[in-house]
């Protein structure tokens, strides 16, 4: 295989100190607790009547999880890896392709109605015109060359910040209108996951890309940090907030039906010395985003009653079910209907489409709630291998530990990245090209001659 780049500069073994090693299995640990605290403890009275079989599950999955990334990560250093395209040239391609796709994709998600205004005021009503335009469109060749282009779409956000130093100015200021494009696109749909994956993924990829990682992650430089995340989420909570207002019928935060004609309704939250629409919008955001980080856990209580049915290896993934039903000539929802998330919508009302579940329903969809812990111990050493060998300056690994890192961030809400077509093709796909390029593994005897 034609070697164009190659980590030759491997960190040595006293660079890569335990702070580093161990700090996004900490990090990632502390995280998965203080959503579970938020659905316990937070404004949302959630009515579970399993709480023992709830969190002996919920502590059986974060232990398996972190016996994953301490097995993987003991005495591991960056593997050598070898890929075939150069920094500037992967980078350029990306933000050409993204940049080609996103016009007509905006387009066609929002029925050309592209309305910067309401998407500032009135997000809620974005949301709903684009999700009505989506459900009613026909076949559209753009979306389909989207997900089929996606390997070369998706990556260029963490590309981007991983190689910003070692990119010319032309390719620089490519790529961020490229990124800009990207999640220009998704807020004109009153949508917030592009701006919360760049915030949450770019503090990663800058420790990434340091050539020190120990001085990145000291005291000083995690409390900086800390401190522009903080003021980044008290900039966003509030577009959340009005976000979450303008999508209901009540001007507010509205109750939540759960099983058995039951209603959950938040206790309020407060604001001391705000007053006014801001306020409101703020406790709005804060009341809603306890929701979003903790019902997902209710939806994991409800499956946990229900018998497991075995969804074919598919269960993890909306797209991948409907790619199943097209393989097999069968309705895609006879085996969508088998998945935990769907059942609980049938039996309890608590709806799949709107409502979330966590990321243990889809996986125990396809293996059982005894292997989810299984799952979670290969996502912990997926976590722990991938995060070194990024530091080894492998782009396969950075792409997959970002998408891996955005899986454990959205776990408490659902299997964000295996359910759209242009992130779970992604993930797979740098998958094999992270193993590939791994020169401690080598490739199947068919696949090296095929390379040459």
């Amino acid at each position: 295989m034609r070697q164009f780049h190659q980590n030759l500069g491997l960190r040595a073994p006293s660079q890569l100190t335990n702070t580093v090693r161990y700090f996004p299995i900490v990090f990632f640990q502390i995280f998965l607790t203080f959503t579970i605290v938020v659905f316990a403890f937070g404004p949302w009275d959630w009515p579970i009547n399993n709480p023992l079989t709830l969190y002996a599950f919920l502590i059986a999955v974060q232990g398996m999880f972190l016996l994953g990334y301490l097995h993987a990560a003991k005495g591991r250093e960056p593997a050598p890896f070898h890929v075939s395209i150069q920094p500037q040239n992967y980078v350029w391609l990306c933000a050409v392709v993204s940049l080609i796709e996103v016009g007509p994709v905006t387009y066609q998600q929002t029925g050309g109605d592209i309305n910067f205004l309401r998407a500032l005021l009135n997000p809620g009503d974005a949301y709903h015109v684009a999700h009505e335009t989506v459900m009613s469109a026909g076949y559209n060749p753009w979306a389909y060359l989207w997900i089929m282009l996606s390997p070369l779409i998706w990556p260029l956000l963490p590309l981007t910040i991983f190689y910003w130093n070692r990119l010319s100015i032309g390719i620089k200021m490519l790529a961020s209108i490229g990124v800009l494009a990207g999640a220009v696109s998704f807020w004109l749909i009153g949508t917030n996951k592009r701006l919360v994956d760049i915030m949450i993924l770019t503090p990663w990829l800058m420790v990434l890309r340091s050539e020190a990682p120990a001085r990145a992650l000291n005291l000083k430089k995690i409390s900086r940090f800390a401190m522009a995340l903080g003021m980044a989420g008290m900039l966003f909570l509030p577009y959340f907030g009005l976000n979450i207002i303008t999508r209901g019928s009540t001007g507010g935060i509205q109750s939540i039906a759960v099983a058995e004609n039951q209603r959950v309704v938040p206790a309020v939250i407060e604001l001391h010395g705000f007053e006014g629409r801001l306020a409101d919008a703020y406790t709005s955001g804060a009341t809603a985003l306890a929701s979003y980080v903790g019902q997902g856990y209710y939806g994991l209580s409800l499956s946990l009653q229900e018998p497991f049915v075995w969804c074919y290896g598919v269960g993890h993934s909306v797209f991948y079910s409907w790619v199943a039903g097209k393989v097999t000539g069968t309705d895609y929802k006879e085996i969508l209907d088998r998945s935990y998330p769907r059942r609980i919508d049938r039996d309890f009302g608590w709806s799949a489409d709107i409502k979330w579940a966590s990321i243990y329903p889809y996986l125990a969809s396809d293996v059982s709630f005894l292997g989810v812990p299984f799952v979670m111990y290969f996502f912990g050493r997926l976590l722990a291998l991938t995060w070194i060998d990024s530091l080894g300056k492998n782009p396969f690994a950075v792409i997959v530990f970002s998408l891996t890192a955005i899986t454990i961030f959205y776990a408490s809400g659902n299997a964000q990245v295996f359910q759209d077509p242009d992130t779970v093709n992604v993930f797979y796909f740098y998958l094999v090209m992270w193993y590939l390029s791994n020169a401690r593994y080598q490739p199947p005897v068919m696949i090296r001659r095929f390379a040459r």
